[in-house]
């Protein structure tokens, strides 16, 4: 089916997210997306298991879609842009577009492109959307069994407290409260066991800095944790990370400024600082957790590279859309 956007749609679904409260959107969403002439037609594939998103999105694009729907929380996206590069980091479709749908805990990736809640609206946006190259970013880290990988990631990488925040986020008891409460709950929690790491950090060739951090973060994306506008003038095309650092902060600092986090008027706060950069290393003497699109995968050393409007997304359609105006809303 020939559309504006695509010629063959793969959807890959992440039904178990969220503990499973995501079936329970599952059949609105599919609904909507068959009484729309355009996804009406498009390949449903369900995840199984951790990593399943890769695979079948691989396959997808091996076996000719030009249009992956990931339909799931900012992990599922996340596994869907690994899947868009074969095991050697090549792309497999470089004329393959992604798109996405909200349907789990996080949803912080499809607020930088203006893509609804709500499974009418979102399918409406990405219907109407118009494809745009985004960068994307290379992350070097050590994972859970002490081994170095490497990952992409479309939306943000952190260090420090938002990695204990990601995995409690994911509690049955937080989870089903939906996705800024749960991350909201889970920030009061975090700051009750986490002590600020001292990093060594060190983006482009400028000297390596040398300080307790709460949390480090690497943004493509404007939003993380549920809503926060951690990086409020990041732009996801711009060949840039927007690199936001929360220093000394203890919860005193959150419960006295987290609204601040959540309006993006945080940048000026003392302990805050801001830098635009193209690479980033960061050390500390015990691992620190990471956070790569919303999900606790690993700990430091870790270094990250900018890779320049890497693939396509679709957007929600707007009158003189660039990504530039988005970021200044």
């Amino acid at each position: 089916m020939t559309t504006s956007i695509g010629h063959r749609i793969a959807g890959i679904v992440n039904s178990s997210g969220n503990f499973g409260f995501a079936r329970m959107r599952l059949k609105k969403v599919v609904a909507a997306l068959r009484s729309h002439p355009l996804f009406k037609p498009a390949e449903l594939n369900f995840t199984a298991f951790p990593g399943h998103a890769v695979e079948l999105t691989r396959h997808a694009l091996t076996e000719g879609a030009d249009v992956i729907l990931s339909i799931g929380g900012d992990g599922t996206h996340n596994e869907v842009v690994n899947g868009f590069f074969d095991r050697n980091g090549r792309l497999i479709n470089s004329q393959a577009k992604l798109a996405v749908l909200h349907l789990g805990t996080g949803g912080d990736f499809r607020k930088s492109l203006g893509i609804g809640a709500s499974a009418g609206a979102a399918i409406r946006g990405l219907a109407e959307g118009t494809p745009r190259p985004i960068d994307i970013g290379l992350i070097r880290y050590v994972d859970p069994n002490g081994r170095q990988t490497r990952r992409y990631f479309v939306n943000i990488a952190s260090f420090g407290i938002s990695g204990i925040i990601d995995n409690l986020a994911r509690d049955r008891r937080f989870a089903r409260l939906g996705g800024k409460a749960a991350f909201l709950l889970a920030t009061l929690r975090a700051f009750r066991h986490y002590r600020n790491a001292a990093m060594r950090i060190r983006m482009d060739s400028d000297p390596e800095l040398d300080q307790p951090v709460c949390a480090f973060v690497v943004a493509n994306g404007r939003f993380f944790g549920g809503g926060m506008k951690v990086a409020p003038n990041a732009v996801l095309d711009d060949g840039c990370f927007d690199a936001v650092c929360l220093g000394d902060f203890q919860l005193a600092d959150f419960l006295l400024n987290g609204l601040r986090l959540y309006r993006g008027t945080h940048l000026s706060m003392e302990k805050v600082w801001m830098r635009r950069v193209r690479t980033v290393s960061v050390h500390a003497r015990d691992p620190v957790p990471i956070d790569i699109d919303g999900d606790g995968l690993g700990c430091t050393p870790a270094e990250i590279t900018v890779a320049p409007q890497r693939i396509s997304v679709i957007v929600a359609k707007r009158d003189c859309f660039s990504f530039s105006a988005v970021a200044a809303i």
